[in-house]
This record gives structure tokens, sequence and C-alpha cells, in this order.
């Protein structure tokens, strides 16, 4: 199998975005119907951890399983991962054998590009992490489901923050899929009227519209959107 390396916390391809936004909002309206619930079966998506995860399952893990596909926890801390951080190909190989798609949570950044590059399956760097370029797509995914449409004459609104790394994926996330984006200096109350994101708040960015805050419910649904969309995208385009 040829090696597919999908889009890292590095940056989304622009060709990319429109595919899996798109994907992203048929499987939010698909959802009640369960349409969905065998796009990825058997499918076999590893997440490697360098030490022991918790008993929680990810949101990663749940929009996975959700699509059919069976999930496991591989732990790659010593001694399987040497203390030099140098992987070599032997694992990677296997573990490409063993699994469809690989995560990279918690690996130091070397001994990810090691694993995508020997173990020829799609390697994701961190699909769970806030600084995962996919966060963007489902900020506003989540958007469009207040009706926010790509290609509004209403610009989304950016709350700007100079500590803020999250800007620049909007920016970037936007501009692939057609929205505008308005900056704006950090206001002492939301705005109103006008759909925006805070994408200073942590653990998770600060959505609204017209009608207000939007729920963090409902944005963290567009993620697990937003993250089957991209597994699909790429274990099933070949």
């Amino acid at each position: 199998m040829a090696n597919r390396s999908p889009p890292g916390r590095e940056g989304l391809a622009a060709d990319r975005w429109p595919a899996i936004f798109g994907t992203a909002w048929r499987c939010r309206k698909d959802a009640p119907t369960g349409r969905n619930a065998q796009a990825l079966l058997g499918k076999h998506l590893a997440l490697l951890h360098e030490k022991t995860s918790g008993p929680e399952p990810s949101l990663l893990q749940r929009a996975a399983q959700d699509l059919g596909a069976r999930v496991s926890h591989v732990h790659l801390g010593e001694p399987v991962l040497p203390p030099t951080g140098t992987l070599g190909s032997s694992i990677p190989k296997v573990l490409g054998r063993l699994y469809d798609a690989l995560d990279a949570s918690s690996l130091p950044p070397g001994v990810v590009r090691q694993i995508a590059l020997h173990a020829g399956v799609p390697v994701y760097e961190g699909l769970d992490r806030d600084d995962h370029p996919i966060h963007a797509i489902a900020a506003l995914l989540a958007l469009r489901g207040c009706g926010c449409e790509p290609g509004s004459a209403s610009p989304v609104l950016l709350i700007r923050h100079a500590a803020s790394t999250g800007d620049a994926m909007l920016r970037q996330a936007a501009a692939g899929l057609g929205y505008a984006v308005e900056e704006r200096a950090t206001p002492g109350t939301p705005p109103t009227g006008a759909f925006w994101v805070d994408s200073a708040a942590t653990p998770h960015w600060t959505l609204g519209s017209p009608s207000g805050v939007i729920e963090p419910a409902e944005r963290d649904s567009s993620r697990g959107f937003a993250l089957q969309a991209l597994l699909i995208c790429t274990l099933t385009e070949h």
C-alpha cells in the first residue's frame, strides 16, 4: 500500500477543505438516520500513546466507532519508544500491517514523522488536539448549522488575540471554504447580530451566532462530524 499522509497539525492542503467540509455537513445531516453507521465498517484505527490512555473514550474514538470502525489503543512508551527518540522503520511497518490508520496524539513530532514515512497508511498527528486545523473546520461547521452559509455576504467575525494560534487556522479554513473573515480586537462583551469565533478561549473555542453563544454541545457535536469527515475522506478515497 502506498504511503498516504493526511493533513497534520501543520495545516490542510487548500484543495482538501471543500471535500472534508462537505462530507462533515452530510455527516451532520445524516446523523439522525444512522445512515453512516457502517461507513468505515471493517476499518481499524489505532490511537498511539506514549503513556497509558485514560478510561474515558475520546471524541475521536467515539466518532470513529459511530462510523463502524474498530478502535484500539496502542502504548508506544518505553521500551518500544527508544529514549533517543528514533524509531526506525520496523515498528511503523508492523503498525501499518495491523491497522488501516494511525493517530499519534502524544508522541514526539520526530517519531510521528518516522511513523508516517514507513507505515504505509494514513497517519494523523493528534486529531483530538485543539491545535489541529480540523478544529477550524468544526467551528465553521457549527456556524453553518446556525445559518452561516459559505459565500454569505456577512463575514465571520474573528475575535483577535495576540497570543492565539487559532487565528491563522480559522483564516486558512475560511479562505478555502468561501467564508469572508473580519478581524476585531477583543471586545468586552460578545458581538451581537453576527456570526463570530473567539479562538483564544480554552480548552475549546467560543462560537456565536446572531441568536447568541452557541452551546458547547453543538460545538462538540460539530467537531465530531468534522473528525468523521476527515476519516471518511482519507480511509475511503482508495
